[in-house]
C-alpha cells in the first residue's frame, strides 16, 4: 500500500483518482467477490473422558440401526467398539426394571461398528 494513503488513513478499498494524487498511477484493486462473514472455531479442547472412551469398563447399551446391544465396553477405536459378555436385546421391558425382558447372550466378545451406533449410554 502507498505510504501516502496510509498516512491519510485511506485503505485499498477506497477509490483514488490519479488526477487527485500525482504519485498514484493505478486504481487500487477491489475485491470482486462478496465477502461473507464466517464464524470460526478458535480453540479445540480434547477431553478423553467423554463419549464411548469415558464409558470403558462399564456395562453399556448401544442402540444401533437394527439391534440393541449391551455388554461390558472394553475397547474403542474409530471403527469399532468391543463388548465382553455381549447380549442382543430383543425386548427391553420397562426402563426402570433392573434386567432386560429378553436379552440373548452372544457366544463370544462382540465388535460393533461405530457408524451404526445411533445412541449409547448406561441403562441397566
Amino acid at each position: 500500500m502507498d505510504l501516502t494513503l496510509l498516512r491519510l488513513g485511506i485503505d485499498q478499498e477506497t477509490s483514488i483518482h490519479p488526477v487527485m494524487w500525482g504519485q498514484h498511477t493505478e486504481e487500487p484493486r477491489r475485491n470482486s467477490r462478496k465477502e461473507n462473514k464466517m464464524k470460526k472455531l478458535v480453540k479445540v479442547e480434547e477431553v478423553e473422558s467423554e463419549g464411548l472412551v469415558g464409558l470403558m469398563g462399564q456395562v453399556v447399551t448401544l442402540y444401533c440401526l437394527n439391534y440393541i446391544y449391551t455388554g461390558l465396553l472394553v475397547g474403542v477405536n474409530d471403527t469399532y467398539v468391543k463388548l465382553e459378555s455381549p447380549k442382543i436385546v430383543y425386548e427391553t421391558g420397562d426402563f426402570t426394571d433392573k434386567q432386560w425382558k429378553d436379552a440373548q447372550p452372544l457366544p463370544n466378545d462382540w465388535y460393533v461398528k461405530t457408524d451404526c451406533i445411533e445412541s449409547f449410554g448406561i441403562l441397566k
